[in-house]
């Protein structure tokens, strides 16, 4: 981070030039007096000192000249009290107040960005700069801007070239893409969110974040949407929505149960909508709620969002318990709850054929009173009548806990997603799936911390302690690499 003060800059760079080269560099930094032009200028003249020519026979690039200063990436305007410092009556423009910090994306600064983002070559060339200016970034105290360096890959110019006219069609295919701009989302769309160099912003295809508000976007997670922090930053970029729905994969392969809750919820899946493109308004077609189920640890072991309360939706999600079950040797599940229980046991034991299914234990304890329903809730009475005479109310397990207020509970969660506000499919989805994994990863470590537990709980004990109880799954199998590789 450097307060930049165009002249002062430029009298320091004059005088380390030879005479008859000042007034060709005094003109070319004149030639824009704009703040943002003197820091190109500057970092085009710091990059032609230091990089090697493709024609040298050096290898090793030359240093910077003691003589010269150093600064960026991330440049700051100069502010009244810099000018006041520097003149004794000082030179009041206001439009300065109005510049932006302007963070470099650079090969000067960042010399391991030299391969090609789409193919990975190395036979790259650095072209130019971006030809549509600085792009706007979305910072934690004040708005910044960032600028980058166009690379142009010679392999995906060559297939480019032989590749005839591609118009768009019903194929969706697309042209050969050979040149990239460092801030643009394409360019940073195979990296890892740990592997960005330390301090360089976070692009995506909506716009752009500064580091430390990508971090605090991250760790907090905070509880509120455009009203706080603009709508487009609230929203999970495309390669954290990545990051969170593989780590919520792997944390969930390892969730095993002997006692699920089934339930759904429909207040929270209504803010899942979609745009009309006709009439311009939200549509909520998930009109089957959020369908959870929860083990006896009071872990999510699934969820998914339902278009319809069909028994279909149901198998879908049991299936992937099931397969779990089998892949880990895991007995499989001896009992189910759900409030609806008559309606789903012909789906649950479809793919479960043993297990026991029964009614939510909240109903028990009203059936349990005769005096508490009255003549105008007579069916509702005798709907759970039918429920005793099929043994609904019967628990095979009555040693692990089964009863439905825990499932309940879990629906307060799901109703803080985008609190009073609507949402994308896609970005509800996202946000459901972090939900579950650091609902996931305090239960875990809980159970880590308890000395005794079943023996299907193994494998969960064992990824909660490998990872540390931390929620950056694949950061941490990425350390744990590197370190088995030292």
């Amino acid at each position: 981070m450097s307060v930049f003060e165009p002249e002062v800059v430029l009298e320091i760079i004059l005088n380390s030039l030879h005479p008859s080269k000042r007034t060709v560099f005094t003109a070319k930094w004149r030639a824009s007096l704009e703040w943002e032009a003197s820091i190109v200028e500057y970092v085009g003249y710091m990059y032609d000192l230091t990089k090697v020519h493709g024609n040298s026979k050096k290898t090793v690039p030359p240093t910077l000249p003691p003589g010269i200063p150093y600064y960026g990436p991330r440049f700051i305007p100069p502010t009244y009290s810099h000018l006041s410092k520097r003149e004794n009556s000082p030179r009041i423009k206001p439009e300065l107040a109005y510049l932006r910090p302007l963070n470099v994306v650079h090969p000067f600064y960042y010399g391991d960005l030299k391969k090609c983002p789409q193919c990975g070559s190395i036979d790259v060339l650095w072209d130019s700069w971006t030809n549509t200016g600085h792009c706007r970034l979305h910072g934690i105290r004040t708005e910044e801007s960032a600028i980058g360096y166009q690379l142009r890959c010679k392999p995906c110019e060559k297939r480019a070239l032989a590749q005839p006219a591609v118009a768009s069609g019903p194929d969706n295919s697309k042209a050969v893409q050979h040149c990239f701009v460092t801030t643009s989302a394409i360019f940073w769309d195979k990296w890892e969110h740990w592997e960005l160099p330390r301090g360089i912003p976070v692009f995506t295809h909506r716009c752009g974040v500064t580091r430390e508000l990508f971090d605090l976007i991250i760790e907090m997670r905070p509880s509120m949407t455009s009203g706080g922090l603009a709508e487009n930053i609230r929203r999970p970029s495309s390669m954290n929505r990545a990051i969170i729905h593989s780590s919520y994969s792997e944390l969930t392969w390892v969730l095993t149960g002997r006692v699920y809750s089934i339930d759904n919820t429909f207040k929270a899946s209504a803010k899942a909508t979609i745009v009309d493109g006709k009439n311009q308004g939200c549509t909520n077609i998930m009109k089957g709620g959020i369908l959870t189920c929860i083990d006896e640890n009071n872990c999510i072991d699934s969820w998914r969002l339902c278009q319809s309360q069909a028994n279909a939706e149901l198998e879908e999600l049991l299936r992937g318990i099931y397969n779990r079950h089998v892949s880990l040797d895991i007995p499989m599940p001896d009992m189910f709850v759900a409030d609806n229980c008559c309606h789903v046991r012909n789906a649950i034991q479809k793919i479960f054929p043993g297990a026991h299914v029964c009614l939510d234990a909240v109903y028990e304890k009203w059936a349990k009173h005769g005096d508490v329903w009255s003549r105008a809730a007579a069916k509702v009475h005798a709907d759970q009548l039918e429920h005793v005479k099929k043994g609904c109310l019967e628990r095979t397990r009555e040693d692990l806990a089964c009863d439905g207020s825990r499932i309940e509970g879990s629906h307060k969660s799901w109703n803080s997603i985008m609190r009073s506000y609507a949402s994308g499919i896609e970005v509800f989805t996202s946000l459901g799936h972090d939900l579950t994994l650091r609902r996931n990863l305090r239960m875990a470590a809980s159970i880590l911390l308890s000395n005794t537990s079943p023996a299907h709980l193994n494998h969960m004990k064992a990824f909660a302690a490998s990872i540390l109880g931390s929620h950056h799954v694949r950061l941490a199998n990425a350390t744990a690499k590197l370190w088995n590789t030292l």
